[in-house]
């Protein structure tokens, strides 16, 4: 968590130099908003049934698994770039959502992220983030899942041949997988490969 800290205090710092225009949401951004929000209902729904050690699990798996791990290592570049509004004002918005959410389970570092967002206030005042179920999409969240996998797959496979990640791959074959079941564009990110057949 105070690594996503440190990276909000550079990403706020590389927007000031800039006067932020509108940038379009790109498909990791869809899917961090439809796995939040899955999130926060699943949170919302231990915590009126009172059990507080439920709730707590999707959270962890959420911050690390899907934004730690996957989202930030995705959208760094563009988070960073000043030109860039709609990998920052995602992250910032999550973040700052985490805040108030883990308000509760972790009130010290939930300050510490809220005062990098928000210059008043307190998380712990909050009312909950609402949900919105209409950032939700199942499907999306499949196709990422599967394409995890794959990327996850195709590392073990460069380090069973001893090439390193920095070094692209012309082409990985995919044999019986459906295309629409994947998003091509997130294995050639994570995957570093120039072209899926």
């Amino acid at each position: 968590l105070f690594n996503l800290g440190n990276l909000a205090q550079m990403a706020k710092e590389s927007m000031k130099s800039n006067s932020k225009e509108d940038s379009k949401l790109q498909i990791e951004d869809y899917w961090i908003l439809s796995k939040w929000n899955k999130v926060k209902r699943a949170v919302n729904e231990q915590m009126n049934a009172f059990r507080i050690d439920y709730a707590l699990e999707p959270l962890i798996d959420f911050i690390v698994n899907d934004f730690s791990r996957t989202y930030v290592k995705i959208a760094k570049p563009r988070i960073l770039d000043e030109s860039d509004n709609a990998a920052y004002t995602t992250f910032m918005t999550i973040l700052k959502e985490l805040s108030l959410v883990l308000a509760i389970f972790t009130p010290f570092i939930s300050e510490y992220l809220y005062s990098i967002i928000e210059k008043r206030g307190y998380a712990i005042l909050n009312d909950f983030p609402s949900i919105r179920e209409d950032l939700i999409d199942e499907d999306l969240d499949k196709r990422f899942e599967n394409s995890i996998r794959l990327v996850q797959d195709i590392l073990a496979a460069r380090e069973a041949i001893k090439v390193p990640l920095k070094r692209p791959l012309l082409e990985v074959t995919l044999l019986g997988i459906d295309k629409n079941q994947i998003e091509e564009e997130i294995i050639k990110k994570m995957g570093n490969v120039l072209s899926i057949s």
